[in-house]
């Protein structure tokens, strides 16, 4: 009679009738009824003590189909309970037992999972990886059910290839179709590990520190994106302290002792130059955020994603032409090689686009007093102090000389014998070259009415894209145009929330360092979440890929792997940065942080109102940690092995002045 009403379902119906022959003595399957009256005391969910009862059952049977109805019986009292961690516990035991049928209770295991989060799947799965590898297993076949990695025969390869070498006699194997293929297929190299060598102590700690948030930034930020396979990436720092052989010693070390996936930097230059010479012998992919040119000439592992002066000279050259008089074009520069670079290419690219070099000037690298550079232009300087050879030399500039020199010393109308201006220089110097222009009557970017003289348009690189030259140039930088990728007032949504996400965490604007170590760190973690785990598919990755989103409109890497970026055209206008090519849209997105963090966003309707707009696709910020949550980690953490994981300096510990990354400390007309 028990064993029919459990055939029907009758759960009070099957306990009445196994009690009862269980208290009349029955021997025959004693062992059996009892279980099973167990199970239809869970089923009625009566009794709180059943649940004791049924997991001494799936512990000791010996009996595979009473073991798993007593299992199941279990997960469906605390289930109805709503207690899902210890349904899934109950699961994890059945599973130790080999009790769990694939094809049956893997529907309990997704009922189970749908009120969970990515994260909170993710977060179960970490933390019973060591105490319950099966039971991490099965969160980890659920996690790749939600992305969609077991039908999605291509896109989805390496995340099955991780699943099955990492639980090889895992149950659920059962249900993926090419788990028997895979198990011969390349091993993965297990969870990602991340290099970073960073000056985090010594003259260049602010830049290090600087850098390291980028760094750790993209991966926060990609984390909380829904989905994300990121969870156990581990970011390994190492302090270079500024010294290349330490660079080198870091690198030896991050790629052998801790088998770091990639490295991400350094900033140093000289660093830079040290570590890629060894990087190819380490066979390890080095993505550096480094000034310094030629870093990667002749290294196939090493990447650099740096806005580069030719980028700038091409992207102004292109502005331009398209919309200058080129006729009558001038150039003024510091008497510095990297800014001569500059200068001989976009010499050269206007004289191909039919245009001309009229007037050009260099002078002495640190000027502050640029009157006396104006006066050459005008001629003025000539009348006191007649042209003698030196005059005529451009340093840096073999072959050149100088158109405007011909009949020297005259009386020069600048404003009709130049038509536009060129200057490879950095924010300070140009905070001073403007005034000074404007003090000896040439009409820069029109300070003039156009009556007196006609306006003479000036461009300049990225190291103009700075605040300081508003601060500094006040109204006599009204005008200035420059090229860059970077602008941190783009309409752009990813880069409107990487500045404030910033501001949020750590009270300022970013500036360009942080910004291409964001940009970097964030495409290598792209890749990494789509399941790449080995140097050499990274490094072919790298190589043909684009990054997914860039605040530095990235394209991706060219065949020198240095990265390519689609360059932007800004000029100050009333004392702001403004992006005048590409054009902005009319009504852009707007972007603001409430003050409980809440990202909003708004648009201009018609009538010129603000009105709010739904926020799409962009992930919501993520507040500061408090200074006590932050001490109470760093208390709980683990001691670090010497030179890896040494902390960065914080604001309190950084020199008043960052100091540029480049050994040199001067500006090469990339950014500040």
């Amino acid at each position: 009679a028990g064993f029919a009403a459990v055939e029907l379902y009758l759960p009070a119906a099957c306990r009445s009738h196994f009690d009862s022959y269980l208290k009349k003595g029955g021997e025959e399957g004693r062992d059996r009824a009892a279980a099973e009256a167990a199970i239809c005391r869970a089923q009625e969910g009566k009794s709180e003590d059943v649940q004791e009862e049924l997991a001494d059952i799936v512990r000791n049977t010996d009996d595979p189909l009473i073991g798993g109805r007593a299992g199941r019986a279990l997960v469906g009292f605390h289930k109805r309970r709503g207690d899902l961690q210890e349904a899934f516990k109950a699961q994890g035991l059945m599973l130790e037992r080999a009790l769990y049928e694939p094809a049956i209770d893997i529907v309990d295991s997704r009922e189970l999972a749908k009120s969970l989060s990515d994260e909170a799947l993710d977060l179960l799965r970490t933390d019973n990886r060591e105490r319950a590898p099966l039971l991490a297993g099965l969160f980890a076949f659920l996690q790749l059910e939600r992305s969609g990695a077991i039908d999605d025969e291509e896109g989805g390869l390496h995340a099955r290839i991780y699943f099955v070498h990492g639980y090889t006699a895992h149950p659920l194997l059962a249900l993926i179709p090419d788990a028997a293929e895979l198990r011969d297929s390349r091993p993965p190299a297990g969870p990602a590990k991340v290099g970073v060598l960073l000056p985090l102590s010594g003259r260049f700690a602010v830049p290090g520190t600087n850098a390291r948030r980028g760094f750790e930034m993209a991966l926060d930020d990609l984390r909380a994106i829904e989905g994300n396979q990121l969870g156990e990436v581990e970011l390994i720092l190492f302090d270079t302290e500024g010294n290349p052989d330490k660079a080198v010693e870091g690198a030896r070390e991050l790629a052998g002792t801790h088998e770091v996936l990639a490295i991400l930097g350094p900033i140093v230059g000289a660093e830079a130059e040290a570590v890629g010479a060894v990087a190819d012998e380490l066979a390890v992919p080095v993505l550096m955020s480094s000034q310094r040119p030629g870093v990667t000439d002749g290294h196939p592992t090493v990447f650099n994603n740096w806005v580069r002066p030719e980028e700038q000279v091409d992207a102004a050259l292109r502005y331009v032409l398209q919309n200058w008089d080129t006729s009558k074009m001038a150039i003024a520069y510091p008497e510095r090689e990297a800014a001569s670079r500059m200068v001989e290419r976009f010499w050269n690219g206007l004289e191909a686009g039919g245009g001309q070099i009229a007037f050009i000037e260099s002078y002495p690298d640190g000027t502050t007093d640029f009157t006396k550079v104006a006066r050459r232009f005008t001629g003025a300087h000539f009348w006191t102090n007649r042209p003698t050879e030196i005059d005529f030399v451009l340093p840096f500039l073999e072959g050149r000389g100088k158109p405007h020199m011909e009949g020297m010393p005259r009386n020069v109308k600048v404003g009709e014998e130049v038509s536009g201006l060129f200057v490879p220089d950095h924010f300070r110097a140009m905070s001073m070259l403007a005034p000074g222009f404007v003090s000896e009557a040439i009409n820069l970017s029109g300070y003039f009415d156009e009556e007196i003289s006609p306006k003479i348009p000036i461009i300049g690189g990225a190291a103009l894209n700075h605040p300081e030259l508003l601060r500094r140039g006040g109204r006599f930088a009204n005008g200035i145009l420059l090229v860059d990728s970077f602008f941190a007032g783009s309409h752009e949504e990813v880069v409107q929330r990487f500045v404030l996400q910033y501001e949020l965490l750590y009270g300022q604007r970013p500036a360009l360092l942080e910004s291409v170590c964001y940009d970097s760190a964030r495409f290598l973690f792209e890749l990494i979440g789509q399941g790449i785990g080995y140097r050499d598919e990274l490094v072919a990755a790298l190589s043909g890929s684009t990054p997914a989103a860039s605040i530095l409109r990235s394209t991706g890497f060219d065949a020198e792997r240095q990265m390519e970026h689609s360059m932007l055209v800004l000029q100050i206008q009333k004392g702001k940065f403004r992006q005048v090519d590409p054009p902005p849209p009319e009504a852009p997105v707007r972007l603001q942080v409430t003050e409980t963090g809440q990202l909003v966003a708004f648009q201009e309707n018609e009538e010129g109102e603000s009105v709010d707009v739904p926020v799409l696709g962009v992930t919501q910020l993520r507040l500061p940690v408090s200074p006590d949550a932050e001490a109470e980690a760093e208390a709980e953490a683990e001691p670090a092995s010497p030179g890896v994981g040494s902390p960065a300096a914080g604001p309190e510990e950084a020199a008043p002045e960052p100091e540029t990354p480049e050994t040199e400390a001067k500006p090469e007309g990339g950014a500040p």
